[in-house]
């Protein structure tokens, strides 16, 4: 039987949401050393459908420099990369866009512990990995970056 949530939500009957009722985490680490070669990380091989519903990302703390800036893509692919070239050429989950162009990278500044954002994604076809592609052009400090997904795969 269909519930309403609130009073302005419509009852839909036949809904096309496959996803399963239980959710796992899928998890991957990148540790950008100063300068301005960029480091990646990624995840274990995921399903065929699976629903990405949200990510969080944690910053190791640190002395805060004003100055220091991390960069990063939160990126999906099919196969391993064996570099952050290869990385770097992955989709997108989250782009974004300056002008209509999507050039822009994602930025923690100094004080920033977290990051997260709630998704409801599908990604359909091939079984595929989540990443993540981080550069750190002024830090003096190493700033290890910890994501999780958190996924459901349909089987």
């Amino acid at each position: 039987m269909p519930k309403l949530i609130n009073k302005r939500q419509t009852v839909r009957h036949k809904v096309k949401n496959p996803m399963s009722l239980e959710s796992s985490i899928v998890s991957c680490v990148v540790n950008p050393k100063p300068g301005v070669d960029p480091d990646f990380g990624f995840t274990r091989v995921v399903s065929q459908t699976v629903w990405l519903l949200g990510i969080k990302l944690w910053f190791l703390p640190r002395a805060a420099e004003v100055n220091d800036v991390t960069r990063f893509r939160i990126v999906t692919g099919f196969t391993a990369p064996s570099s952050a070239a290869e990385i770097a050429a992955w989709d997108d989950v989250m782009p974004l866009l300056y002008r209509g162009v999507n050039v822009a990278m994602w930025q923690q500044c100094a004080g920033e512990n977290s990051m997260a954002w709630e998704m409801h994604q599908v990604f359909t076809g091939v079984s595929r990995r989540f990443g993540i592609w981080a550069q750190a052009p002024g830090l003096t400090e190493v700033n290890l970056i910890q994501v999780s997904f958190v996924i459901s795969e349909v089987a």
